[in-house]
């Protein structure tokens, strides 16, 4: 018998509907269903992309990059001014680009799409608030992601089931895959957390983010301090798995 699959569009999903306190019924009521496969050319759809959303996520996906390499990276534009000009040129060149991203970021994007999403600045306690980042949204658009999922997993199945969610690798970004509010409330309630090499925890700005989502190192000692001690929450590593306890 054809297996049941789910499929719910969240880049067109409603904006007011991206916060914690949306019960998940109202996203599940946005779904569509079909019995063993969807229409030929029915996944593969890119929705038309709001200007400035697109200019955000050019810009800040920009960032997310030069902030993974940026420790690593800065030293050597040093180095390269100290003993040649050309080096001197590009360390000005690439800090210029950095404080130019930087503050269009902060100044005018941040503020627009917060006020946008109706987001509040991130909370030093409630990681699954912290997860609807606007940035997040935007990437569900920019990407005109859709998740399915077949009858097994759809709620209740997991509600107090142990789980391990696996995806492919996610090569140099894993934009297409966070979508952190996406795992904390789609299958269960129970906050999603993240592990990543622990060097990024350690990185100047972008571990601030990080931190403030859930992430933890990926390490053996935390990954079973937080499934063996903490309260019952959902787990997704770079790796990657996910696991209720």
């Amino acid at each position: 018998m054809p297996t049941n699959y789910y499929k719910l569009n969240l880049a067109s999903l409603p904006d007011d509907l991206y916060n914690k306190e949306t019960d998940v019924k109202e996203w599940l009521a946005l779904t569509t269903t079909s019995k063993g496969s969807f229409p030929p050319d029915s996944l593969n759809r890119v929705l038309r992309l709001d200007a400035a959303v697109e200019l955000e996520r050019i810009i800040g996906i920009s960032l997310y990059m030069i902030g993974n390499v940026l420790p690593f990276a800065l030293p050597l534009f040093v180095l390269a001014a100290i003993f040649t000009s050309t080096g001197l040129v590009l360390l000005k060149a690439f800090l210029l680009y950095v404080g130019i991203l930087a503050s269009l970021q902060k100044f005018i994007f941040a503020p627009m799409f917060m006020k946008r999403y109706k987001r509040k600045q991130l909370s030093k306690t409630d990681i699954k608030d912290n997860q609807y980042l606007h940035t997040e949204r935007n990437n569900q658009k920019y990407n005109s992601l859709q998740f399915i999922w077949p009858e097994s997993v759809n709620r209740p199945a997991l509600d107090d089931t142990p789980v391990i969610f696996t995806s492919i690798p996610h090569g140099a970004a894993p934009l297409g895959i966070t979508c952190y509010p996406v795992w904390s409330k789609l299958f269960n309630d129970k906050l999603c957390h993240w592990t990543c090499a622990p060097v990024v925890l350690k990185l100047p700005i972008i571990s601030f983010f990080m931190k403030h989502m859930g992430y933890i190192p990926a390490k053996a000692k935390h990954i079973v301090d937080t499934l063996t001690k903490k309260r019952r929450e959902c787990w997704r590593c770079a790796g990657w798995y996910c696991r209720n306890v």
